[in-house]
């Protein structure tokens, strides 16, 4: 008898436990969004540096808007081109900080990372603040506008 009260009381501690955690490792469905919007952000970057240009169209809205810090702004077409030419070269990018908010079709990540690039044949490290907008269309999220500000 003493086992089974035992058993059962161990039973009891395990399903309260279970409850009380349950909320820890569900994701919201905004989480797992936020969580796509992330890493849709940094396949960006490894897409540029890596040179894939087909895979990088795929995340680029046909109206972006790809504002630097320095005010220089470029359109889908021009970014890739700008690329794909050498005059933008991008080495590495280490991103410190991501969080993303999200309201119906549209995900607003802010973030702060330092920059590794070359650009006219000259290499620069630039740490950031910018802000990037994916709106999502037949069911597939795409960058339209990012924003950049140089950090001190």
């Amino acid at each position: 008898f003493s086992l089974l009260n035992t058993i059962t009381m161990k039973k009891k501690v395990l399903v309260l436990f279970l409850l009380i955690s349950l909320p820890l490792f569900s994701q919201t469905k905004k989480d797992k969004i936020a969580d796509h919007i992330i890493a849709l952000h940094q396949k960006k970057f490894d897409f540029m540096i890596s040179k894939q240009f087909d895979s990088l169209s795929l995340l680029l809205d046909a109206d972006l808007s790809y504002i630097h810090s320095n005010g220089w702004i470029e359109t889908k077409d021009e970014l890739i081109a700008n690329i794909k030419s050498g005059k933008l070269v991008y080495k590495r990018v280490s991103v410190s900080e991501a969080k993303v908010r999200i309201k119906r079709n549209t995900a607003i990540l802010t973030a702060e990372g330092t920059y590794f690039v070359t650009m006219d044949n000259t290499d620069i490290e630039i740490k950031l603040l910018y802000s990037e907008v994916y709106i999502k269309e037949k069911g597939k999220w795409l960058l339209i506008h990012r924003q950049s500000s140089k950090l001190v």
